[in-house]
C-alpha cells in the first residue's frame, strides 16, 4: 500500500470505529466524505465518468469518489459497497473494474465493502481488513 492508500485506510477505519455495520452506502459515503475533508485528502465525490467503447462514448457512470495524490498525480477510483456476506464482495470489484476499463482516464481502483464482521478494502495487489475488534491486518493477494 502506498501512503495515500494508507491514509484512505485510516479514514475507513475511523468511520468503521464510529458507525460499525448497518447503514446504507450513502451514510458511509457521507461519513468518508467528512473524514477525507478533516484529513485534507483531495477528492471529488459522485464523480461522473465518461464511458467509451473503441473510442465511441457509450454512456456515463458514477464513481463514489475520485481521489488524487498531489505528490504523484495518481488518481484512485473509490467504490463503496455494503453487503451481508463475503460472496457478494466481488460485485463491487467487478463494477469498479468495468468503470476503469471503459473510462478515458485510467484510475487505480479501491473497493471498500462494509460488512457485519468488518470492512474489507481492496486495491491493486493488496487487501486490508478492519474487523469488529479494530484489529487491522494487511494481506497480499494476486
Amino acid at each position: 500500500m502506498d501512503p495515500l492508500e494508507i491514509s484512505i485506510a485510516e479514514c475507513v477505519r475511523e468511520v468503521w470505529k464510529e458507525l460499525r455495520y448497518g447503514y446504507s452506502e450513502s451514510v458511509y459515503q457521507r461519513a468518508l466524505d467528512h473524514e477525507f475533508r478533516l484529513r485534507s485528502i483531495q477528492y471529488t465525490p459522485q464523480f461522473t465518468l465518461q464511458l467509451y467503447y473503441k473510442g465511441y462514448r457509450v454512456g456515463t457512470g458514477i464513481a463514489d469518489f475520485i481521489i488524487v495524490d498531489p505528490s504523484t498525480s495518481d488518481s484512485y477510483m473509490v467504490e463503496l459497497k455494503q453487503c451481508q456476506t463475503e460472496a457478494t464482495i466481488g460485485n463491487g470489484v467487478s463494477h469498479c473494474d468495468a468503470y476503469c476499463r471503459a473510462s478515458a482516464n485510467k484510475h487505480r481502483q479501491i473497493v471498500i465493502t462494509f460488512m457485519p464482521h468488518g470492512v474489507v478494502m481492496r486495491g491493486e495487489g493488496w487487501s486490508h481488513t478492519v474487523d469488529v475488534v479494530d484489529n487491522i491486518c494487511v494481506e497480499d493477494y494476486a
